[in-house]
Protein backbone atom coordinates (compact mmCIF):
# COMPACT_ATOMS: atom_id res chain seq x y z
CA UNK A 1 0.00 0.00 0.00
CA UNK A 2 2.79 2.16 0.90
CA UNK A 3 4.31 1.62 -2.69
CA UNK A 4 1.20 2.45 -4.84
CA UNK A 5 1.46 5.55 -2.61
CA UNK A 6 4.80 6.79 -2.95
CA UNK A 7 4.51 5.89 -6.99
CA UNK A 8 1.80 7.93 -7.08
CA UNK A 9 3.40 10.47 -5.80
CA UNK A 10 6.26 10.17 -8.50
CA UNK A 11 3.77 9.89 -11.41
CA UNK A 12 2.21 13.43 -10.10
CA UNK A 13 5.52 14.74 -9.83
CA UNK A 14 6.42 13.58 -13.38
CA UNK A 15 4.05 15.05 -15.16
CA UNK A 16 3.63 17.86 -13.66
CA UNK A 17 7.31 18.94 -14.01
CA UNK A 18 7.10 17.55 -18.04
CA UNK A 19 4.52 20.75 -18.45
CA UNK A 20 7.08 22.98 -16.48
CA UNK A 21 9.87 21.87 -18.70
CA UNK A 22 7.59 22.27 -22.16
CA UNK A 23 6.36 26.05 -21.15
CA UNK A 24 10.46 27.00 -20.60
CA UNK A 25 11.14 25.59 -24.01
CA UNK A 26 8.53 27.50 -25.36
CA UNK A 27 9.38 30.54 -24.24
CA UNK A 28 13.13 30.26 -25.14
CA UNK A 29 11.83 29.61 -29.00
CA UNK A 30 9.46 32.80 -28.88
CA UNK A 31 12.32 34.73 -27.64
CA UNK A 32 14.85 33.36 -30.35
CA UNK A 33 12.11 34.09 -32.93
CA UNK A 34 11.70 37.40 -32.10
CA UNK A 35 15.28 38.25 -31.60
CA UNK A 36 16.66 40.67 -34.36
CA UNK A 37 20.37 39.28 -34.40
CA UNK A 38 19.91 35.81 -36.03
CA UNK A 39 19.24 34.60 -39.63
CA UNK A 40 15.89 32.77 -40.14
CA UNK A 41 15.43 29.71 -42.93
CA UNK A 42 12.04 28.32 -43.49
CA UNK A 43 12.38 25.00 -45.34
CA UNK A 44 8.98 23.05 -45.96
CA UNK A 45 9.26 19.48 -46.22
CA UNK A 46 6.36 17.17 -47.50
CA UNK A 47 7.04 13.69 -46.00
CA UNK A 48 4.52 11.05 -47.70
CA UNK A 49 2.78 10.59 -44.33
CA UNK A 50 3.03 14.43 -42.65
CA UNK A 51 4.16 17.74 -43.80
CA UNK A 52 5.17 20.79 -42.01
CA UNK A 53 7.53 23.97 -41.85
CA UNK A 54 10.81 23.84 -40.54
CA UNK A 55 12.49 27.24 -39.10
CA UNK A 56 16.25 26.84 -38.62
CA UNK A 57 17.90 29.92 -37.09
CA UNK A 58 21.08 31.04 -36.74
CA UNK A 59 23.71 33.88 -36.76
CA UNK A 60 24.59 35.70 -39.83
CA UNK A 61 28.05 34.35 -39.70
CA UNK A 62 27.18 30.76 -39.86
CA UNK A 63 24.86 31.56 -42.85
CA UNK A 64 28.18 33.06 -44.36
CA UNK A 65 30.23 29.90 -43.66
CA UNK A 66 27.55 27.72 -44.87
CA UNK A 67 27.16 29.38 -48.67
CA UNK A 68 30.86 29.72 -48.45
CA UNK A 69 31.01 25.96 -47.82
CA UNK A 70 28.63 24.98 -50.07
CA UNK A 71 30.42 26.52 -53.11
CA UNK A 72 33.71 25.58 -51.75
CA UNK A 73 32.29 21.81 -52.44
CA UNK A 74 30.18 22.25 -55.49
CA UNK A 75 34.06 23.41 -57.41
CA UNK A 76 36.63 20.75 -55.59
CA UNK A 77 35.98 17.05 -54.67
CA UNK A 78 38.72 15.55 -53.08
CA UNK A 79 39.02 11.78 -54.24
CA UNK A 80 41.67 8.78 -53.25
CA UNK A 81 44.45 9.79 -55.72
CA UNK A 82 48.26 9.96 -56.62
CA UNK A 83 51.14 12.45 -55.93
CA UNK A 84 54.54 12.75 -56.86
CA UNK A 85 56.79 13.88 -53.88
CA UNK A 86 59.44 15.62 -54.87
CA UNK A 87 61.22 16.96 -51.60
CA UNK A 88 61.38 16.35 -47.63
CA UNK A 89 63.39 17.68 -45.13
CA UNK A 90 63.54 18.26 -41.57
CA UNK A 91 65.73 20.55 -39.52
CA UNK A 92 65.89 24.14 -38.78
CA UNK A 93 65.30 25.40 -42.44
CA UNK A 94 63.69 22.88 -43.55
CA UNK A 95 60.63 25.32 -44.18
CA UNK A 96 62.84 27.61 -46.12
CA UNK A 97 64.49 24.73 -48.55
CA UNK A 98 61.04 23.91 -49.01
CA UNK A 99 59.61 26.71 -50.38
CA UNK A 100 63.11 26.97 -52.55
CA UNK A 101 62.28 23.60 -53.84
CA UNK A 102 58.46 24.76 -54.62
CA UNK A 103 59.63 27.95 -56.48
CA UNK A 104 61.97 26.27 -58.53
CA UNK A 105 59.17 23.56 -59.00
CA UNK A 106 57.16 26.08 -60.59
CA UNK A 107 59.51 27.96 -62.81
CA UNK A 108 59.54 24.32 -64.64
CA UNK A 109 56.10 23.36 -64.35
CA UNK A 110 53.49 26.04 -63.61
CA UNK A 111 50.60 24.22 -65.03
CA UNK A 112 51.07 21.24 -62.46
CA UNK A 113 49.15 21.53 -59.02
CA UNK A 114 51.98 21.95 -56.23
CA UNK A 115 51.67 21.53 -52.43
CA UNK A 116 53.59 21.93 -49.24
CA UNK A 117 52.68 19.59 -46.52
CA UNK A 118 53.98 19.80 -43.26
CA UNK A 119 53.98 16.75 -41.46
CA UNK A 120 56.21 17.25 -38.14
CA UNK A 121 59.04 17.31 -38.00
CA UNK A 122 59.15 16.82 -42.07
CA UNK A 123 58.20 19.45 -44.82
CA UNK A 124 57.32 17.92 -48.16
CA UNK A 125 56.75 19.09 -51.58
CA UNK A 126 53.99 16.83 -53.81
CA UNK A 127 52.94 17.52 -57.33
CA UNK A 128 50.35 16.67 -59.39
CA UNK A 129 46.63 15.45 -58.73
CA UNK A 130 46.90 12.12 -60.50
CA UNK A 131 43.61 9.73 -60.28
CA UNK A 132 46.11 6.70 -61.21
CA UNK A 133 49.32 5.21 -60.20
CA UNK A 134 50.45 4.95 -64.28
CA UNK A 135 49.64 8.44 -64.99
CA UNK A 136 51.90 9.49 -61.66
CA UNK A 137 54.97 7.82 -62.74
CA UNK A 138 54.24 8.82 -65.96
CA UNK A 139 55.26 12.62 -65.00
CA UNK A 140 57.17 11.35 -62.60
CA UNK A 141 59.35 9.88 -65.28
CA UNK A 142 59.28 13.56 -67.11
CA UNK A 143 60.93 14.97 -64.54
CA UNK A 144 63.37 12.62 -62.88
CA UNK A 145 66.19 14.29 -64.77
CA UNK A 146 65.30 17.39 -61.82
CA UNK A 147 64.08 15.89 -59.27
CA UNK A 148 65.84 11.66 -59.27
CA UNK A 149 64.97 10.96 -56.26
CA UNK A 150 60.84 11.59 -56.37
CA UNK A 151 58.35 8.97 -55.57
CA UNK A 152 54.56 8.44 -56.15
CA UNK A 153 52.80 8.49 -53.40
CA UNK A 154 48.88 7.66 -52.51
CA UNK A 155 46.80 10.73 -51.24
CA UNK A 156 43.71 12.64 -51.57
CA UNK A 157 43.85 14.76 -54.50
CA UNK A 158 41.62 17.54 -55.56
CA UNK A 159 39.48 17.13 -58.62
CA UNK A 160 38.16 20.44 -60.04
CA UNK A 161 34.73 19.85 -61.87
Amino acid sequence: MKSMKILGYFFLFLTSSIGVFAQSEIDLFEQALNSDSSVVLEEKIDLPVQKGKVLIEMSPDIQKLIEYRKHYTDSVNEVKGFRVQIFQASGPNSRSFALEEKVKFIRFYENVNIYMISEMPYFKIRVGDFRTRLQALGFMDEIKSLYPNAFVVQDKINITL
